[in-house]
Order: C-alpha cells, then sequence, then structure tokens
C-alpha cells in the first residue's frame, strides 16, 4: 500500500492530469 501512495504522489507531483490519476487508483 505504501509503494501505491508513493506511486501516486509522484505522478501528481509531476503534475499529471487528475484523471490519470483518478484511472490508476480505479485501477487498482
Amino acid at each position: 500500500m505504501s509503494i501505491i501512495v508513493y506511486v501516486t504522489g509522484y505522478l501528481m507531483e509531476m503534475d499529471y492530469d487528475q484523471v490519470v490519476v483518478d484511472d490508476l487508483i480505479d485501477d487498482l
């Protein structure tokens, strides 16, 4: 679970679209 939070935080730091982050969370 910690890795998922880290990756999500990394993507958000890189200014990825919120939609992309939501898709990743939905896949999990």
